[in-house]
């Protein structure tokens, strides 16, 4: 049986591993880097799980050119955030990508998706909005230097 939590963790351990570079000496630290990568993972997964909420109610696929816009808005937040240099960790966002999709694979899988159910396109939609919660939450720490 498939563990309904493996990638949801995945991606929770991948937005605090953003939130907590450095030594415990610096864990008050606000760090800006952490709390733009956290946002921009979430506003991903979001955007993602909200282009499979459409499809999920009306039976119709996902618009390829809206993936891609939530793709390239994930990388260009990472892309200028890296640019800046500091003494943050960069060129991680094709783990963090990676994090995001398996998040979004599993909560297809758990609500197994099979024909279109506007119950089911429901679900989906609060998912993307827990997920744009626990990320502002999880930013805004990282901006006040909070764990």
């Amino acid at each position: 049986m498939h563990d309904r939590w493996t990638s949801g963790t995945l991606l929770v351990a991948g937005v605090i591993l953003l939130g907590s570079f450095g030594d415990g000496a610096r864990a008050q630290v606000p760090n800006d880097c952490a709390a733009t990568k956290i946002r921009a993972t979430a506003k991903k997964a979001t955007c993602t799980v909200s282009l499979e909420s459409g499809p999920v109610s009306t039976g119709r696929p996902i618009d390829p050119a809206k993936t891609r816009t939530c793709e390239q808005k994930f990388e260009s937040a990472f892309a200028r955030r890296d640019t800046r240099g500091g003494r943050d960790i960069v060129g991680d966002a094709a783990l963090i990508e990676g994090l995001v999709d398996a998040f979004v694979a599993d909560v297809r899988s758990q609500l197994a998706i099979a024909l279109p159910n506007r119950f089911q396109a429901q679900k989906l939609r609060a998912t993307a909005k827990m997920v744009t919660c626990l990320g502002t939450l999880a930013a805004n720490r990282a901006q006040r230097g909070e764990r």
